[in-house]
């Protein structure tokens, strides 16, 4: 009789519990140049749609769960996904849940606005939209001309099920910064 209970207990647990992922999706990043200047605003849009048909995904509604984060790369200084910041949901609260169903024709799409500064010896790149979210890397890297900023996305369930994947990476995209 109690194994019977647990084994309802069990089924009813995973039937009502909702779990989600990003799996048989694609997952683009992109900046809108390859180059910027100090004082230019960068521009990241995370697209994720389905491999085929249509997808249902979940996102908090500040994008905690789609995380994007900077490392430096310079093949001559022997420095590859050196300097690799925070990723930038890692500070932003928990908020409402927002679920999308997705298709190649209306993927899920957002954009992350950001500018460029120089601050004493650091390049800085924030995001006052993502709870003030910012990188800094030390402006003597960027003297070398190989220097180059990799933005890495992640893609994190918001309650994935047991075993599954915790996290889906996007593409990386590679850019520039210019003195």
């Amino acid at each position: 009789m109690i194994k019977n209970l647990f084994i309802l207990f069990l089924l009813i647990s995973l039937i009502a519990c909702k779990s989600d992922n990003f799996y048989n999706t694609i997952r683009e990043l992109e900046t809108d140049k390859d180059i910027y200047n100090i004082g230019d605003e960068i521009r990241i849009t995370m697209k994720i749609f389905p491999q085929k048909g249509k997808k249902d995904i979940r996102v908090y509604e500040n994008y905690k769960n789609i995380d994007f984060s900077f490392s430096i790369v310079n093949d001559n200084k022997n420095i590859y996904n050196g300097y690799w910041s925070s990723t930038s949901g890692r500070h932003l609260p928990l908020s409402k849940i927002k679920k999308f169903t997705i298709t190649k024709e209306n993927p899920f799409s957002v954009e992350f606005v950001g500018k460029i500064d120089i601050e004493k010896d650091s390049i800085s790149i924030s995001f006052p939209r993502v709870n003030n979210y910012k990188v800094r890397f030390k402006k003597e890297l960027f003297e070398d001309s190989n220097t180059i900023i990799r933005i890495h996305g992640i893609s994190n369930p918001i309650s994935p099920e047991s075993g599954g994947s915790l996290e889906e990476y996007f593409n990386t995209k590679d850019f520039r910064i210019k003195l």
